[in-house]
């Protein structure tokens, strides 16, 4: 099997910096992404796309980002190659086919180069597209988060055409033990050439450095989540959880959320709740870097308490080690990839999803205990660290683009 990014990190190793040597270099691969969610973007998969393809360009890989075209990228500071696709940036059937269309006109842009699919919209696309045509790539690398696995393996029909494509690709990554775990369930035979390239820290998180003191910063506790306003997210969860707390240690509390809305609904049932219950509410709306890195500095504890809803589920979690990068000790729960970014009793603390009374002694917990905070804060600002882009851009393309360039009519060649 492929050596797995960030495995020093899985062994809890605290070291800093990237887990490959920095003078390791791309040399003559040239890598062409293609991707529905980039820059202006915050989400998880747009940073992941962003920093790995930032990170391969200054190890010399050639790299350019096929996108959604965005009048922000022209003014960015971008030291990579970006070339814009008519894409609403959308799952749908309309941006497949305008993708389908956009890699059939431009083949001869991907002769010879190692495709990189980096999340689920243009792989819907290739699964069709390659039912009639194949481009003639030098390597193709596709990157999984979670949800998409068991999304692609049912029903019978999408398990075939995500088969197929898995069993075309000479690299699959994932983010997460968790979901090399459950990508290996459905697919055995891609063992040997499955890794896992976890995510990092954004290039723009400052974090802090020096330790953390476990004092409260505002005499009030401050909790704060960083994630679009959503059930899977589990806002809900922690108003629920807070509202468990004693009426005298509960009025201390404030709960922060910064994030895009996209569950209006959602966010009133959250309001609601928190309003019944006597929790103080605050929703931010979603921040540039220098106000969200002025929400981390004043917060006391960072909760993302994710919950599995149908397919949808956590695969990692950047956001946990923004949140440990500045010494805040973790709220979580126990689903999906995010034993990968939290570790209980390390740099967090995590409990079972359906379990709020033991959320809520969570809360109680931290709240009570500076030196437990200050622990969990301190573990997890050289936690967070200890993952790199570096490492994943070299474990994605290191080796790849010199070997055999495999073409639509089913043969290989020099």
């Amino acid at each position: 099997m492929l050596k797995t990014e960030g495995q020093a990190a899985q062994e809890g190793v605290s070291a800093e910096g990237p887990l490959l040597p920095s003078s390791f270099a791309g040399g003559s691969t040239q890598v062409v992404a293609l991707t529905h969610e980039f820059y202006p973007t915050m989400g998880g998969i747009a940073t992941y796309v962003m920093e790995t393809a930032r990170a391969a360009s200054g190890a010399g890989y050639g790299m350019e980002v096929w996108a959604p075209d965005s009048p922000a990228i022209s003014s960015a500071n971008i030291p990579f190659a970006v070339s814009s696709l008519s894409l609403k940036g959308t799952q749908g059937w309309g941006d497949r086919i305008r993708l389908m269309w956009s890699l059939w006109s431009r083949r001869k842009q991907l002769c010879g180069k190692v495709v990189w699919l980096p999340e689920p919209g243009p792989m819907r696309a290739l699964m069709y597209l390659d039912l009639f045509w194949r481009p003639k790539r030098s390597a193709l690398v596709l990157t999984l988060h979670g949800s998409e696995i068991d999304l692609f393996s049912s029903p019978w029909h999408r398990r075939f055409l995500f088969r197929r494509l898995l069993r075309s690709a000479d690299r699959i990554s994932v983010v997460s033990n968790y979901c090399r775990e459950r990508l290996l369930g459905w697919y055995p035979e891609i063992e040997q050439k499955l890794c896992i390239a976890h995510g990092a820290l954004r290039s723009d998180v400052r974090g802090i450095s020096c330790p953390a003191t476990g004092a409260l910063k505002n005499g009030r506790i401050v909790v704060l989540t960083v994630g679009r306003i959503h059930p899977r997210k589990g806002q809900l969860a922690v108003v629920e959880a807070l509202a468990r707390l004693e009426p005298e240690l509960r009025e201390r509390f404030v709960y922060r959320c910064v994030g895009p809305l996209r569950r209006p609904a959602y966010l009133k049932l959250v309001q609601e709740a928190a309003n019944d219950a006597g929790v103080a509410f605050e929703y931010m709306g979603e921040l540039d870097s220098e106000s969200l890195n002025w929400q981390y500095l004043h917060s006391d504890i960072f909760a993302m308490t994710s919950e599995r809803k149908g397919h949808s589920v956590e695969g990692f979690g950047l956001t946990y080690l923004e949140a440990s990068a500045y010494g805040l000790p973790i709220v979580a729960h126990k689903t999906g990839g995010v034993g990968d970014a939290v570790r209980h009793g390390f740099n967090g603390l995590k409990v079972e999803p359906s379990d709020r009374a033991a959320l809520a002694e969570a809360f109680r917990a931290l709240s009570k205990d500076g030196a437990l905070r200050c622990k969990l804060g301190e573990n997890g600002r050289k936690w967070a660290r200890s993952f790199s882009w570096l490492s994943a851009a070299h474990t994605l393309f290191a080796g790849l683009g010199k070997h055999l360039v495999h073409s639509g009519d089913g043969q290989e060649r020099q």
